[in-house]
């Protein structure tokens, strides 16, 4: 939703930048948790700026496999500045077709020289609810979206030894 009403330029509706990040701040102030948010598809600067500066929320979960120029808009210093953290989205959610682990891996990597150690909960793009349908067979779809989950867990392993942190 954020990609159709917050544009580079410009904010639809007669929303400013400030009005997003209250009403963002109101829906995170209730709960004494950390929250995250979810954005899909292609962004631009002005989205991840803006959910940098609400408070409440710590974690930023970013579609990077289908949307690889979003890899562009990541920015250690404004990560570490706002103590936030990217949950990167690794393997795509909506294409019926399990990555190779060496494709995620390169997605992570490539995340990490952006932002460093500022990374946590790594995913997929999406929700696999996108599977949903692309094969007509609900049980294949469940087990491709089982397959690229441990696609993930496998590559958060081998990065972990390319870094040098343990298991």
């Amino acid at each position: 939703m954020f990609n159709y009403i917050i544009g580079q330029k410009k904010i639809l509706f007669g929303y400013s930048e400030q009005d997003i990040v209250e009403v963002l701040s109101r829906l995170t102030s209730k709960a004494n948790i950390e929250f995250g948010i979810h954005v899909c598809g292609r962004l631009n600067q002005r989205i991840v700026e803006l959910l940098l500066e609400v408070p409440r929320i710590r974690y930023i979960n970013i579609e990077l496999h289908d949307s690889p120029s979003n890899l562009d808009l990541l920015n250690r210093s404004l990560f570490e500045k706002h103590d936030k953290y990217l949950a990167p989205g690794i393997v795509s959610a909506q294409k019926a077709v399990v990555e190779p682990v060496d494709r995620a891996l390169s997605i992570l990597e490539s995340a990490y020289k952006r932002v460093g150690d500022r990374i946590d909960l790594v995913t997929g793009d999406c929700g696999f609810g996108g599977l949903r349908g692309t094969l007509g067979d609900r049980e294949k779809e469940y087990e491709i979206a089982v397959s690229k989950l441990r696609i993930v867990v496998e590559t958060v392993h081998r990065f972990k030894k390319t870094i040098g942190v343990d298991l």
